[in-house]
């Protein structure tokens, strides 16, 4: 487990600069994640980023750093017109429901992906199994993005994703159950 262990980083921005938030957990993403690690191929599953595991409490961190803003944005104006060009309520709420689908499957298809990698991670290290681990999503945002922001998102993703925390790279930190 050692060799997943890294510094938890978004990806470079435009300008070339990374941020960090100073902390570390198991990298679960890319070649050389834990999800590799485990047998399945890097495009199998989305996934998270990170995760970090409390033994002690049975909660497992499933941590993504997105840089949201941008996606925010393209569900909002693409909601706005929609709306326009529409007139009844039900045509609205289906136009509320395909402006913000894909950033929701996108999330929650990494959380239902990072939990099969997470049991089955469960299933090969320990021999007694971990009964029934408490979940918990970390959406990580840049530090310039208002994790309030994330409100509507949020709400999309309630019944899908059992427990959801925004924060901002420089917080994350104190979110963390335990740093490994």
């Amino acid at each position: 487990m050692k060799k997943y262990r890294k510094e938890v980083v978004h990806s470079k921005d435009r300008a070339g600069s990374v941020e960090s938030a100073e902390c570390f957990a198991y990298q679960l993403d890319e070649q050389d994640g834990l999800g590799c690690g485990l047998g399945f191929s890097n495009n199998e599953f989305s996934k998270v980023d990170y995760v970090v595991l409390c033994g002690e409490n049975k909660t497992v961190q499933l941590i993504e750093l997105s840089d949201v803003r941008d996606s925010l944005e393209l569900c909002k104006k693409e909601l706005a017109l929609a709306k326009s060009l529409i007139g009844k309520p039900s045509d609205k709420r289906r136009a509320m429901k395909r402006a913000w689908q894909p950033l929701v499957s996108e999330m929650s298809n990494k959380w239902s992906g990072s939990v099969a990698i997470v049991e089955r991670l469960f299933r090969k290290t320990f021999k007694d199994s971990v009964n029934d681990p408490v979940y918990i999503f970390l959406l990580v945002c840049k530090d310039g993005t208002d994790p309030l922001e994330c409100e509507i998102l949020i709400n999309k993703l309630r019944g899908k994703i059992e427990s959801i925390v925004v924060c901002n790279t420089s917080t994350l930190k104190n979110k963390i159950v335990s740093e490994i």
